[in-house]
């Protein structure tokens, strides 16, 4: 890793031999300190492209509702890569429904509207009804 920032851990990463690929899962706030997150990632990102990975960013909602789509966004990325065909990329981010990135602002109304709180309910009210 260059050291001229510092060091970053992703929540996950694909490497395979020189191709890597950051995958970020962006939440507004720590569900543990309320404290607002991911508003400005400019200097996370930047460690990432300098290091040579590609970088691919989910919000926490685009992953629990979509996440199939949020994997044939994944596998575009690296088929296109591998192949170095582009009509792999047509579909890429196309079909996810777009969150505009939050301001640390708009994290905060998130934290008093119990955003995060809100979508984990939907997620035990969806596995229930799955039962």
């Amino acid at each position: 890793f260059n050291r001229k920032y510092d060091l970053y851990v992703s929540d996950f990463a694909f490497i395979k031999n020189n191709f890597k690929i950051i995958i970020e899962l962006d939440e507004p706030y720590s569900f543990s300190s309320k404290e607002p997150l991911h508003y400005d990632d400019s200097k996370r990102n930047n460690f990432f492209l300098d290091n040579g990975y590609f970088i691919i960013r989910f919000c926490e909602d685009q992953v629990i509702f979509e996440k199939n789509l949020c994997i044939k966004t994944i596998e575009s990325l690296i088929q296109t890569v591998e192949t170095g065909k582009l009509e792999y990329l047509q579909n890429f981010y196309e079909k996810i429904p777009k969150i505009k990135r939050w301001s640390k602002e708009e994290a905060e109304i998130m934290i008093q509207q119990k955003h995060r709180e809100q979508i984990l309910q939907k997620c035990i009210d969806i596995a229930k009804s799955s039962i």
